[in-house]
């Protein structure tokens, strides 16, 4: 009992240390500062999602004709704000073969992936980056995606199986490929 009154006690102090301005906060405090100036982006994340059905509903036709395949791509679907904060968080510099510090895999094929490096852990990737990826996997960001390509029943990933943060170093190329078309531990079809 002691013990746990003792190291209440000294917690205590500390905090009260931090709150007055003597000492530094501690280590988990800092990251929930960096992380709750990322969270204060969620309401304007939360309004984005707002307009989503809308915007499936305009651009569905043009979805479906375009050429050479369906695709989409529009401006300001995430917040400003919020995509500026990623790509301040974004790897700025390559170490040896192409590869940037911090990467889960680098790949070096010639014929289709060269340089390239991917991030596909979430605990690497940093706050904004990560807000933003649970918005996309997010139900309403689904829905979005199922009214736009008529793909029923989609299902985000998890374990990033072939996605997550890509980049590609200089000089280095990433052809157009297909990975795999099965995702045989969730027993789906990879889209």
């Amino acid at each position: 009992m002691q013990a746990v009154r003792l190291a209440g006690v000294v917690a205590t102090a500390a905090l009260a240390g931090f709150l007055c301005g003597r000492m530094k906060p501690p280590a988990p405090l800092q990251r929930r500062r960096r992380l709750s100036a990322h969270a204060a982006l969620w309401p304007e994340i939360l309004k984005a999602m707002e307009r989503l059905p809308e915007l499936a509903r305009q651009r569905r036709a043009a979805y479906e004709t375009a050429r050479p395949f369906p695709h989409f791509y529009e401006d300001g679907v995430f917040p400003e704000r919020l995509l500026r904060a990623v790509a301040a968080e974004l790897p700025t510099k390559v170490e040896g073969r192409g590869c940037v510090p911090g990467a889960t895999a680098c790949f070096w094929r010639k014929d289709t992936e060269k340089s390239k490096s991917v991030i596909d852990v979430e605990a690497r990737m940093k706050p904004a980056t990560r807000l933003l990826v649970a918005a996309m996997k997010s139900s309403a960001f689904l829905r979005f995606l199922e009214a736009l390509t008529g793909i029923a029943a989609l299902i985000p990933d998890p374990q990033f199986r072939g996605s997550g943060l890509h980049f590609v170093g200089p000089g280095g190329r990433l052809a157009v490929h297909a990975d795999f078309a099965r995702y045989e531990q969730r027993a789906a079809a990879q889209v």
